[in-house]
């Protein structure tokens, strides 16, 4: 998403297929937000 302050990059929300299969596999949840970078001044 980009705005008049910036631009971030958001991952959607898991399953909760997912968050079990990361969980048995104990890997971290990733980040929601990946990436955020403000807009220049």
């Amino acid at each position: 998403m980009t705005g008049p302050n910036g631009t971030f990059l958001q991952a959607t929300d898991l399953t909760k297929s997912q968050i079990d299969l990361l969980a048995k596999l104990g890997v971290p949840r990733p980040k929601q937000v990946l990436d955020l970078q403000p807009a220049p001044r």
